[in-house]
């Protein structure tokens, strides 16, 4: 006759899993950690290489004459403050509502609806740049730019403008197969394009003895080429299912769902960029008699800090992809939160210790010390580089906030954080403890690491007291009446 005892033992034999839930949790964690550095490292070998593209652009720029450089620069940082971090905002609509809908949604083209509707927004606001892009050369005049300059500034818009749109359009569809899981699209895109991308600013600028003119419009055709390349993969390769064919009418429907996501998204990249521009402002008052070489110095700093964001863009990236796809499925996103403030540290912290081991290297790299100026430089750079290295572990952990609150559908939180952090924060201390504590650049740059780690806190107190089960509901609910109201205008 079998005990109690042991048939509660027997019993618990039987239903006892064979692994326990430490150990599952430990295999999730593990593949949860293999997911984001997948993913994520795709995102990043994408910015690197349209970073690299831009690049041999601007050298080109520099073969032709000072002139030409600055012209280039001016033109660049025109277009980026009136066109691109504005649209790049607009389109970060799109980590919300496709990541959400490809796995909430019973009918998966709802995504496709998005990017459509994502096409005609586009489309309005490029009639917008390009009426201030071919005004540009009276604007630069109007704020007293030198003539020649703007001349050259003016004329590289012009062909810039050629562009423009499918870029617009490539970044639209970028984040259209992302939302499917598709993260390698863009790079191997870019694998591709890139190589075509270097010879033809080469050869349109000296080759065929385009001059100027032949950077941009090498840029544009660039573009044409990225926005075919993406669309043959799409077609040929992965992500088509997400594609129901065109649909005008649904279309047109839902602009200010859209635009409630995409407003903060504009107002987080313009304040960011707008706040970088300041501080190399401040920069150029700093040292009168030194102005050119904090200004050198600042440069420098700057080229390292697009060089190695594109660390924390692809984890933002991946971040929102991930929480918005489980948010679709109605799964609170713990393990995928917790997974990317791991991998944020992990790959901040590695790229600190390259950067500290290399500083003498990389300041070597960018400033020769051929002469006494030079090694001012030099030395500038190399005494910031700890204070720099302490930033970018911090935005990296900020940028992977921001993924995770695009994912969820909060953008206006960062919205809000961010104007509070760089503008509350940041500038006042950067100009106080640069100009009234006369610790000059190094001031403007513990200004910038205080609104950094003021932001990344913030973003995380609020994370962590979010209520997760109203966010599942509310956004199960969107994608319910979205499908509903494009079944409702199709019928």
């Amino acid at each position: 006759m079998v005990s109690r005892q042991q048939q509660q033992q027997q019993l618990s034999d039987e239903t006892t899993p064979l692994i326990y839930p430490i150990n599952e949790d430990n295999t999730r964690a593990v593949l949860e950690l293999r997911w984001f550095i997948r993913n994520s490292l795709s995102v990043v070998g994408y910015y690197a290489l349209t970073l690299m593209s831009r690049t041999v652009g601007v050298i080109a720029c520099g073969h032709l004459g000072s002139t030409e450089l600055a012209a280039s620069a001016l033109a660049l940082m025109f277009a980026s403050m009136t066109a691109f971090s504005i649209t790049y905002g607009a389109m970060s609509a799109l980590d919300t509502l496709s990541s959400q809908a490809w796995t909430g949604a019973r009918d998966k083209t709802l995504i496709g609806i998005h990017l459509q509707r994502t096409f005609l927004i586009l489309g309005v606001m490029y009639i917008i740049t390009a009426v201030l892009w071919l005004n540009a050369t009276r604007l630069f005049l109007t704020i007293g730019q030198d003539p020649d300059v703007a001349h050259y500034a003016g004329l590289y818009l012009r062909y810039y403008l050629l562009g423009a749109p499918a870029y617009s359009y490539f970044e639209a569809i970028r984040k259209y197969t992302q939302a499917q899981g598709v993260m390698e699209a863009s790079v191997t895109v870019q694998c591709v394009v890139a190589p075509f991308s270097i010879m033809l600013t080469y050869g349109l600028t000296f080759w065929m003895q385009l001059g100027f003119v032949g950077v941009p419009l090498a840029q544009s055709i660039t573009y044409w080429m990225m926005l075919l390349g993406i669309v043959l993969y799409v077609k040929m390769v992965r992500g088509s299912q997400g594609w129901g064919g065109w649909d005008l009418k649904a279309s047109l429907q839902d602009w200010p769902l859209f635009f409630r996501y995409a407003v903060p998204g504009m107002i987080n990249a313009v304040s960011e960029l707008w706040c970088y521009d300041l501080l190399s402002l401040g920069a150029s008052y700093i040292d009168v008699g030194e102005k050119a070489l904090v200004l050198a110095a600042q440069s420098i700093l700057m080229s390292l800090d697009d060089m190695t964001s594109s660390v924390g863009w692809g984890i933002s990236t991946a971040a929102a992809i991930r929480v918005g796809n489980q948010l679709g499925e109605n799964k609170i996103p713990w393990m995928a939160i917790a997974t990317a403030y791991i991998w944020a540290m992990i790959s901040g912290s590695i790229t600190t210790v390259i950067l500290w081991l290399l500083r003498y290297q990389i300041a070597q790299w960018f400033a020769p010390a051929s002469n006494d100026d030079q090694d001012m430089v030099r030395n500038m750079v190399i005494s910031l580089i700890p204070l720099f290295a302490l930033y970018l572990v911090a935005k990296t952990i900020g940028n992977t906030c921001t993924g995770i609150l695009r994912g969820i559908g909060r953008p206006s939180v960062t919205a809000w954080i961010n104007m509070g952090s760089y503008y509350g924060v940041g500038c006042p201390a950067a100009y106080a403890i640069a100009f009234t504590a006369g610790w000059g650049l190094s001031g403007l740059w513990i200004g910038l690491c205080l609104a950094i780690f003021s932001a990344a806190g913030m973003h995380t107190i609020y994370i962590t007291n979010i209520h997760w089960s109203s966010i599942a509901q509310k956004t199960h609910n969107r994608i319910k009446h979205e499908e509903e109201r494009i079944t409702s205008s199709t019928s």
